[in-house]
């Protein structure tokens, strides 16, 4: 027997049935890991640049980050998470340079 739709519905057909329902609970939601690392980089879209100059721009700050990282033992045990987590970057993209800044400040 299969039942579409959700929890309340299958729960009235099964009891008009006289069958008693054995649902599942409703998976946890996941949290987030505690040592959760991803790389952010913010393009100012005013500069209009070329897609292929951005991404070589991002690999340059990509590993101009993973220097200055590892110069402290904080930062390599960062980078090290970073990296067993697969190595995860993000690009986002700000307005203008008043929208980068606003960002910086809001990142702490």
């Amino acid at each position: 027997m299969l039942f579409i739709g959700n929890r309340r519905m299958i729960d009235r057909a099964l009891a008009k049935k006289k069958k008693v329902a054995q649902l599942p609970a409703p998976a946890e939601p996941k949290r987030p890991r505690v040592n959760s690392f991803k790389m952010i980089f913010v393009v100012n879209a005013k500069l209009k640049m070329e897609t292929q100059t951005v991404n070589v721009q991002l690999g340059v700050a990509t590993e101009g980050c993973h220097h200055a990282a590892r110069r402290s033992a904080q930062g390599a045990a960062a980078l090290d998470c970073w990296g067993q987590q697969g190595s995860q970057k993000m690009v986002l993209q700000a307005k203008d340079t008043e929208h980068l800044v606003a960002l910086d400040k809001a990142a702490g």
